[in-house]
């Protein structure tokens, strides 16, 4: 009886040290690993980094470089233990967002990465990705920030005031005012900035205050309700932006005549 004991002993042994032994799995692995550093590139449809500082962003738009975004976020060393005070020198948003209108955003600071509030990793981690981003601001023009990670599919309304009055377009009417929408966002997002400036409290959205006669103010309204985008227009080809959930504006200067002109083309069209 006493051997019958023993032997049974053993093979409980023997079988807790097969079941400890045995490695994780590739599932187990990434069982816990969050879906922003998992990121299926086919589904993705625009990449954009935004400098906070220079209050300006770069659209990704080669295969490549987009390829290596999604590659070195995915392989990125998850540490979700990192509790960095973060550092603001430097700061830039990473903003990815899908064919089916969903949309993640990197908070990258020199020290840790942020998506969704919750750290990552660490700035260590990310040596990798934060030399992409620094290529990427010599090989890519500049775009306005906000417009830069402003999501279009997103917008419930536009609203056009020019001389002739005002005309405001709506997501749930139509198709074509929906299209309309989305040209006039694409046409925004392509505006090339050369000079941006910080505006006091209340002060008109323009960049210089003595030249450029107002055109067209634009208001696009999103579904959560809390952000709206005040834009102003002008002849001299500067832009100003107000969003409301944010509490300075911005004020730019445009690098690209042609590209100015063609937004105002389109908005006269559609006023």
């Amino acid at each position: 009886m006493k051997s019958t004991k023993t032997v049974a002993g053993f093979l409980c042994a023997v079988l807790l040290f097969i079941t400890a032994a045995i490695p994780v799995t590739a599932n187990n692995q990434t069982a816990s690993r969050p879906s922003c550093l998992a990121i299926n590139a086919a589904e993705v449809e625009t990449i954009t980094v935004i400098n906070r500082e220079l209050h300006v962003s770069y659209a990704i738009t080669a295969p490549s470089d987009r390829k290596a975004v999604v590659n070195t976020l995915n392989t990125l060393e998850y540490r979700p233990r990192t509790n960095a005070s973060p550092d603001m020198d430097g700061l830039r948003l990473l903003s990815i967002r899908f064919k089916d209108g969903g949309q993640y955003q990197y908070w990258c600071h020199r020290n840790t990465l942020i998506n969704d509030d919750k750290q990552l990793t660490d700035g260590l981690a990310c040596a990798d990705l934060y030399k992409l981003f620094d290529r990427f601001a010599k090989n890519y023009p500049a775009n306005v920030e906000w417009l830069g990670y402003m999501n279009p599919y997103r917008i419930t309304s536009l609203e056009i005031q020019g001389s002739n009055g005002t005309k405001t377009y709506r997501t749930n009417t139509s198709e074509s005012q929906r299209k309309i929408i989305l040209d006039i966002c694409t046409r925004l997002k392509a505006y090339k900035p050369s000079k941006v400036r910080q505006l006091k409290p209340k002060e008109t959205l323009k960049f210089s205050q003595d030249s450029g006669s107002l055109l067209y103010a634009l208001t696009l309204d999103f579904e959560t309700g809390r952000e709206i985008y005040h834009i102003n227009l002008y002849d001299n080809g500067e832009i100003g932006i107000l969003v409301d959930s944010i509490p300075y504006a911005l004020a730019y200067t445009s690098a690209d005549q042609t590209l100015f002109q063609s937004l105002i083309t389109a908005l006269y069209l559609n006023a």
